[in-house]
């Protein structure tokens, strides 16, 4: 087993293989969602960094903690999943913030 864990996946991932593609557009509707109902007028970086931190704290991070208590994944596992998907939240929140930036008036 990699990394110590039991298998606990799908024995055919081509079954749910549309699971994947909902659930990164609910997340893109939800983050963006989210994004325009508590924007400030504040420098748009540092909106997009807050709102990404907010989120991976909100989330992420209870999530994966909840996932090793009653999942067989080592602590050092679950470490590295909050990490990496707390960066991707923080490049998600800058992404969404620069999207929705004001425009200078022309």
């Amino acid at each position: 087993a990699a990394h110590g864990v039991k298998s606990t996946a799908r024995p055919s991932p081509a079954s749910c293989y549309p699971a994947p593609r909902f659930a990164h557009l609910f997340m893109a509707v939800g983050l963006t969602w989210i994004y325009i109902r508590g924007r400030e007028d504040k420098p748009w970086l540092a909106q997009g960094v807050r709102f990404g931190l907010a989120f991976a704290m909100a989330a992420t991070i209870p999530i994966y903690l909840i996932y090793h208590a009653v999942m067989p994944f080592p602590m050092a596992m679950v470490i590295k999943q909050i990490v990496f998907d707390s960066v991707l939240l923080l490049i998600l929140g800058i992404i969404v913030a620069f999207m929705y930036r004001p425009r200078p008036q022309t």
